[in-house]
């Protein structure tokens, strides 16, 4: 594959051009650009107030579409608040598919996680208390895991306490909507 890499003379001519000609340049259909450019709010918003007027990508009309966006270091992108999650929550809307890239995608906690799914999947991944029904599980079933797996304990105890773990699991407001049908666990 070949990328062309986006500056931000290169940018501010993809933006001025997509303005003009309602299309976003095909030399640059393939772009790679770095994170901080594309989010500064000139090239997000526009700046009519220079002399070479800087045109926004989130004032096109129409809007550019992109067939996929890859956005690496994703979990800079764990503030709602944040003009970062803000720009790539408007990038989701106007590409096909969002990929997103981290090494590490729980900074602090568990909403870190609940923020990069919705910016992917808001409709698997409408509100933190969901996604918090979602996860109650995995604990329970971390636990079942554990215990199969443990050696300080005879096979009747793991089978046990795996069990024990599962019907856990199986109550939580999540777990009862899938693992009480199921005739793995029946």
């Amino acid at each position: 594959e070949s990328f062309r890499i986006l500056d931000g003379p290169a940018l501010r001519y993809c933006l001025r051009e997509a303005h003009m000609e309602g299309v976003w340049p095909a030399e640059y259909s393939r772009a790679i650009v770095h994170y901080e450019l594309v989010r500064r709010e000139e090239h997000r918003l526009g700046d009519d107030t220079r002399r070479d007027r800087i045109y926004g990508l989130e004032e096109l009309d129409p809007p550019p579409s992109f067939d996929l966006v890859i956005a690496d270091e994703a979990h800079h992108l764990r503030n709602p608040d944040s003009l970062g999650f803000k720009f790539v929550d408007y990038l989701q809307r106007i590409t096909d598919a969002l990929v997103l890239l981290s090494a590490t995608p729980v900074q602090t906690d568990a909403s870190d996680l609940f923020w990069l799914l919705n910016l992917i999947r808001s409709d698997l991944f409408p509100s933190p208390s969901v996604f918090a029904e979602q996860v109650e599980p995995n604990r329970y079933l971390s636990a079942a895991v554990r215990a199969l797996r443990s050696p300080d304990l005879s096979a009747a105890e793991r089978r046990t306490a795996a069990g024990e773990a599962l019907d856990a699991a199986a109550v939580t407001t999540w777990g009862s909507r899938f693992l009480v049908d199921d005739p793995l666990f029946a």
